[in-house]
């Protein structure tokens, strides 16, 4: 997903979603995936978990991003959180908090 730039890769990535609009309050994602730099963590289809795949200890993810029907949601970076488009959406806040609690 990133080059060896992963710095650099991020900051377009910030520079890109900046312009878009956080997700409306009520809006319920059909299709939830978490993507590391591994692969796929998890992904949901109508609530129901289709996919999660367990790390290692020695296998930390660099960074998580939440994708939400396709489109970027949530992206952290060693628990920093940089891309949050979930601000308004009342399941939105306990995702975040539990990223940061």
């Amino acid at each position: 997903m990133f080059s060896e730039d992963k710095e650099s890769d991020w900051n377009g990535l910030i520079e890109d979603i900046a312009g878009l609009p956080d997700f409306p309050p009520d809006y319920s994602p059909n299709v939830i995936e978490m993507f590391d730099q591994q692969g796929l963590l998890a992904g949901m289809v109508s609530g129901q978990v289709v996919y999660e795949c367990q790390r290692e200890s020695s296998q930390p993810s660099e960074y998580v991003a939440w994708y939400f029907d396709g489109q970027l949601a949530l992206f952290c970076v060693k628990g920093n959180i940089l891309i949050n488009r979930m601000n308004l959406m009342v399941i939105g806040a306990s995702i975040v908090d539990s990223w940061e609690g």
